[in-house]
């Protein structure tokens, strides 16, 4: 049976698509703003650029400021072999932004962050699909277990040698794009572990902002929230949590 269109109550798309197994991993289909508007099969993301679908990505860092990066298995139907963003992952239907990037860290690094800390979102758009990906900044040292099915190396980068070898084909296009937006972002918000979170001394705080030096100032815009969401203080890294909430956690969309 061929794919169909339908939208359901509430203006909602929903696409069917049964592989042989009879199941298949559906996709949050959402707007340019991020709202969700629906579910689509995998396979049909990964292959018409008009299916907007959400993802999550984090850029996780050490102490001395350097940022994991993960080595993407042969086997990855996208971009197969080449050091990608430290997490990376497809938001689940009815799944918040920042449960997803602590599942998608949880199962890619068998990790959970000291500290994780909302960023910027944006558009990637590739000739196989298109995303809106909501980027996160994480605080951890590990220890890591990465998952073999996804990663088949994961090491710290320093600044130097990803500049290095941008350009290069090492990296993913999409990190590429990644790193000058989250050099971007630290330019403009300093150090976004050194309070209120989970603080971490002022000489490690000097010594990512040290490592990040060259980024040019600028100010991106927070996330955009998802339906039923607030993205509150989402633009002060700085704020000490809420009441009720834990530290490392994030209430903003």
């Amino acid at each position: 049976m061929k794919a169909e269109d339908s939208i359901a109550a509430g203006g909602h798309m929903h696409v069917a698509g049964v592989g042989r197994s009879g199941t298949e991993e559906l996709f949050m289909l959402v707007d340019e703003t991020g709202r969700s508007v629906g579910t689509a099969p995998r396979r049909l993301c990964h292959g018409n650029p008009r299916m907007l679908h959400a993802v999550v990505h984090a850029m996780v860092f050490n102490r001395r400021g350097r940022v994991l990066l993960q080595k993407r298995a042969p086997s990855k139907d996208v971009q197969p072999g080449k050091w990608d963003t430290s997490v990376g992952g497809h938001m689940r239907p009815g799944e918040t932004p920042d449960s997803a990037v602590q599942r998608e860290m949880e199962e890619e690094l068998g990790a959970k962050p000291d500290s994780i800390v909302p960023a910027y979102s944006y558009l990637w758009e590739s000739e196989i699909e298109t995303e809106f990906v909501r980027t996160y900044a994480a605080l951890c040292e590990g220890p890591f277990r990465f998952d073999p099915g996804e990663i088949v190396e994961g090491r710290f980068w320093n600044v130097a040698e990803i500049e290095a070898n941008l350009g290069k084909g090492v990296f993913t296009p999409n990190f590429e794009v990644e790193f000058r937006k989250m050099k971007e972002w630290l330019g403009g918000h300093g150090c976004p572990f050194a309070s209120g979170y989970a603080a971490i001394s002022a000489g490690s705080a000097a010594a990512m902002l040290n490592e990040w030096h060259s980024a040019a100032p600028a100010k991106l815009s927070p996330h955009p929230p998802l339906r039923g969401e607030t993205n509150a203080s989402c633009e002060d890294p700085s704020r000490r949590p809420s009441a009720g909430e834990k530290p490392g956690e994030s209430t903003c969309g």
